[in-house]
């Protein structure tokens, strides 16, 4: 499985941990 997340690359840093705990934490 690849999985990416940009939606909130001005919060975290692209495709990061923090972007995926941002994006789950937001619901994403």
């Amino acid at each position: 499985m690849i999985t990416a997340h940009r939606g909130a690359s001005h919060d975290a840093p692209e495709n990061t941990l923090a972007a995926f705990r941002l994006a789950w934490d937001q619901h994403a």
